[in-house]
């Protein structure tokens, strides 16, 4: 077997059904890969997503843990040379599997991370936010690769862009390395902090792959980016407890130190004002259509919109990392941003009536 797919999921069967479609459709031979889904939780309609398919696509359910955990169990039960993690909501090209077999073929004797191209769907009426997300990796950075002399297959672009959406390496790699972090458990950190590791201990470079193609076909909220940011910063503060080497590379400084607790709080203190600025800013431009506008006009208006969104989404990590470091939980965060949101709302509307 040469490649195992590992696909992780949960409350999605929707998306899962179109990625199981493409991936029964590959140019590469059914004989040469396995499909594993695993389930991280109850059922919900992902029986019915895998249809009709091929005997080598298999679904597994495990009790909910987290998609780390997940992918840790899918990696014990792959049998193939190497692995390939792709997200549920990924519709692989046709050539996506067997491109990323010829690109870990052309690894040298370390073996290689390999991240496919992962453009985003185009939903209409296409939005300034959705550009947003396209063009700026608004949701997540490591999506946004160019191309250029730096998309040759030898240059290494780093751990910080190893998404595991549509990533491939050798599988006995991570297995060396004891798999991802269970405890890394909210789907932020895992992947980073796997490459991580990959990187420092085993020497194993990440090349990009233009032809490993998967559309990411998933449209997101403007006001689901504010609660992702949040939840990235919560996280930040598991990640330097359990690996704190990775993430004082990561963020550039020790966030688990009362120092950085302190300037964490006064940053947020003193920060509310422009992140809801930055907010005002998203909520009245995000939903306006691309076809609308000039392409000069867009251009302006996607450039504003990623300032604006930049202030607040910096306020909106710092602002789940002094949760984290005070000992909030999660479900009070979110209560948090709710009440963030709603306050601006409030004094915005007072601000016009007066």
């Amino acid at each position: 077997m040469d490649l195992s797919v590992l696909i992780p999921t949960s409350g999605r069967p929707h998306k899962l059904s179109a990625c199981i479609s493409a991936l029964s459709r590959q140019s590469l031979p059914k004989e040469r890969y396995e499909v594993l889904v695993g389930i991280d939780g109850p059922e919900d309609g992902e029986l019915g997503a895998m249809g009709s398919v091929p005997n080598n696509f298999t679904m597994l359910s495990f009790p909910k843990a987290g998609p780390a955990a997940t992918r840790n169990r899918l990696l014990e039960h792959a049998r193939g040379k190497y692995l390939l993690w792709l997200s549920e909501s990924m519709v692989p090209s046709d050539q996506c599997l067997e491109a990323h077999l010829m690109a870990q073929g052309m690894a040298d004797g370390k073996g290689a991370m390999v991240m496919g191209a992962t453009p985003w769907a185009v939903h209409e009426p296409d939005r300034l936010f959705d550009k947003l997300i396209r063009e700026r990796g608004a949701m997540c950075s490591g999506q946004v690769i160019r191309g250029g002399t730096s998309s040759e297959a030898g240059y290494d672009w780093g751990y910080r862009h190893a998404w595991s959406v549509n990533l491939s390496m050798p599988a006995d790699a991570p297995r060396r390395l004891g798999g991802f972090v269970k405890q890394l458990s909210k789907g932020a950190y895992e992947d980073v902090e796997l490459a991580w590791r990959l990187q420092r201990w085993l020497g194993m470079p990440l090349h990009f792959n233009s032809e490993a193609s998967a559309t990411h076909d998933r449209r997101h909220d403007p006001l689901e980016l504010l609660k992702h940011e949040a939840m990235m910063g919560f996280e930040a503060m598991q990640l330097a407890v359990l690996s704190p080497q990775c993430a004082r590379e990561l963020f550039g400084r020790d966030v688990a130190s009362p120092n950085e607790e302190r300037y964490t709080k006064g940053y947020v203190l003193r920060d509310r004002g422009p992140a809801e600025s930055g907010l005002w800013t998203m909520l009245s431009l995000a939903h306006q259509p691309v076809r609308t506008m000039s392409i000069e006009d867009a251009a302006v208006k996607l450039d504003t919109l990623d300032d604006q969104t930049s202030v607040l989404r910096r306020w909106l990590w710092r602002r789940g990392l002094w949760a984290a470091q005070s000992g909030e939980p999660m479900s009070k965060l979110t209560e948090a941003i709710e009440d963030f949101v709603a306050e601006a709302r409030k004094r915005r509307t007072g601000s016009k009536a007066a």
